[in-house]
């Protein structure tokens, strides 16, 4: 487990920052965005009431829907970044910076708030169907759903964000909470709810289709298990340049984030589904 955790009882309705002291426990992990207004932070100022309790009426509406949904799938800790790493510490944010890599492989599920731009949205979203009467019976329609595709979109601001990019490979499984559905990725495949990409599996290779792509954990560690079995460096310069080239496309802006997010994507690939 990382360092510390939310450890969440009472059915969500208690949570504190929890020291974890080598202790083996399954543990979720959220990867969501900021926003312009910093969401709740531990700080030196505040850890020790936080390791006591953190009261729910300071959390954002995102953190409480990863705690409740975190709860309801039966886990008791869950790792968000601004509360689990002391904020104006620069020893402590180094520190736990550089673990990214193994707290993220080792999480038993990450939780991406793919399509919320700040910490104040919810989690969840809400698709609505109008009714169109057709005779003795009715049609529901709703608009299109909006999929995730390789290019970043202002539709999922998660993704356009290049420490994302590290967390999206190295996590073993990924759910992806889009303004439409919800999306499954792991290190084998990549799936949704309305089935849309199941039905993709042979035009992931076809750049015309936009499926083309989207696939970049089994892309990535299809590439790495094939590169490791056989000692081939050449081939692991070739992922390291690849994985650098598509974090700084995610975002051109910030070319020294780019180097800080990738170092654990070229790591060996855990290859659990």
């Amino acid at each position: 487990m990382p360092r510390r955790v939310l450890k969440i009882s009472q059915g969500g309705q208690k949570v504190n920052l929890h020291l974890t002291k080598g202790e083996k426990s399954p543990y979720l992990a959220l990867s969501h965005c900021w926003g312009s207004t910093p969401p709740l932070q531990t700080t030196k100022a505040n850890i020790g009431a936080h390791l006591h309790n953190i009261p729910l009426t300071f959390l954002p509406r995102l953190f409480l829907d990863a705690i409740t949904l975190t709860s309801r799938l039966g886990h008791q800790y869950l790792w968000v970044d601004s509360l689990c790493i002391i904020q104006d510490s620069p020893p402590d944010w180094d520190r736990e910076s550089s673990l990214m890599s193994s707290i993220y492989t080792n999480s038993a599920l990450t939780i991406a708030a793919t399509h919320a731009a700040s910490s104040s949205s919810s989690l969840f979203s809400a698709s609505t169907a109008t009714p169109i009467p057709l005779g003795n019976a009715t049609l529901y329609a709703r608009p299109a759903t909006r999929h995730i595709h390789r290019h970043p979109s202002p539709a999922f601001p998660l993704l356009t964000r290049a420490w994302v990019y590290q967390e999206r490979l190295l996590s073993p499984r990924v759910v992806h909470f889009t303004p439409d559905e919800l999306s499954w990725e792991c290190n084998r495949s990549i799936r949704c709810q309305c089935g849309y990409f199941d039905r993709a599996d042979a035009r992931y290779t076809f750049h015309a289709d936009k499926r083309w792509g989207v696939d970049i954990k089994r892309q990535h560690t299809t590439s790495l298990i094939k590169a490791i079995a056989i000692n081939d460096k050449n081939a692991l310069h070739a992922r390291w340049r690849k994985v650098v080239t598509d974090a700084w496309l995610t975002e051109p802006r910030f070319k020294d984030v780019v180097l800080l997010a990738v170092p654990g994507g070229t790591k060996g690939p855990d290859q659990r589904a």
